[in-house]
């Protein structure tokens, strides 16, 4: 009996630790700081790198009206978030565990001045496996009347399924052929937050899970003989 309970605390640990393992990356426990391209920085158990030229991105306070006052931010959301700017971009891992993207809050960041050659367009997320595949899903940006707004994407289908090493973030702007550019005169901005990650058990965990389920199976049939 005494085996028995031993074994069965043990998968009750594993399976909580597996438990433990999602994360909501929400930025509010960030400097409001800006980032140079390159430039990288830790939420949690999660590596946040800044991808661009220059000046890419920054960490907003969406409760300081101030803090939009050479950009218009997207409404709705009143905590931190960052903000990739100027074409910039977001690269996330979890130090080298694999995880699953289930889903982010964003909204558009428009120039004061507005667009030049472009139309609003898409948030893009490209996510690349341990053998190098990368797969790639887009969402409009979100409007209700003249201003664009948050909005909650909720991630499903393979995406949300497959295991990633790692996964960048960036917005794209239509171009006059109905193209999608990344790289759009430093008019693609966006902004980010709620970031809802899984990490993925590793094989090694299934493993141990493995046995110790082969174990209380061979103790039941004991003492059932």
């Amino acid at each position: 009996m005494k085996k028995f309970s031993q074994l069965a605390m043990a998968l009750a640990a594993v399976a909580a630790c597996s438990a433990a393992s999602a994360e909501v990356i929400g930025f509010e426990s960030q400097a409001l700081v800006g980032y140079i391209g390159g430039e990288s920085f830790m939420d949690g158990a999660a590596n946040l790198g800044v991808i661009g030229d220059g000046f890419a991105g920054i960490m907003i306070n969406g409760a300081d009206a101030a803090a939009c006052d050479t950009v218009t931010c997207p409404t709705g959301n009143t905590s931190k978030y960052f903000m990739g700017v100027n074409d910039g971009g977001l690269s996330l891992s979890m130090g080298g565990t694999a995880f699953r993207l289930a889903g982010l809050d964003f909204g558009f960041v428009m120039p004061t001045a507005g667009l030049n050659e472009f139309t609003p367009g898409q948030l893009q997320i490209t996510g690349t496996d341990a053998n190098g595949v990368q797969t790639m899903i887009a969402s409009d940006f979100s409007k209700v009347g003249s201003d664009y707004v948050f909005a909650s994407w909720a991630i499903g289908g393979p995406f949300a399924q497959t295991a990633f090493a790692s996964v960048s973030i960036n917005a794209c702007l239509f171009d006059a052929n109905g193209m999608c550019q990344a790289q759009a005169m430093g008019q693609a901005q966006f902004a980010l937050d709620n970031i809802n990650v899984t990490a993925v058990p590793e094989p090694s965990s299934y493993a141990l899970m493995g046995l110790g389920l082969a174990g209380l199976v061979a103790l039941r049939r004991r003492r059932a003989a």
